[in-house]
């Protein structure tokens, strides 16, 4: 779930040297996986501790889909 997810990204910047990822990708068919949310809601999470400072999504081929996705990232970010 999401702490599996912010465990993962910290594992990477560590494994990286560093203490922020300055772009973590993840597939676009990473938000059909778990429960509605729960990836947006830990990257948005990792933004907000300072693990990561840009998000990209590799094979997004839909401006609708990738709209709703930055939607879902800003919400999450502005209620938690």
């Amino acid at each position: 779930g999401r702490s599996a997810i912010l465990v993962a990204i910290e594992g990477s910047a560590e494994r990286l040297g560093t203490s922020a990822i300055d772009l973590y990708q993840v597939p676009s068919n990473m938000f059909y996986i778990g429960a509605p949310g729960t990836v947006s809601s830990a990257l948005s999470a990792a933004m907000d501790q300072g693990l990561i400072n840009n998000i990209g999504v590799k094979n997004m081929y839909s401006k609708t889909k990738l709209k709703s996705f930055q939607n879902k990232i800003n919400k999450v970010g502005e209620y938690s």
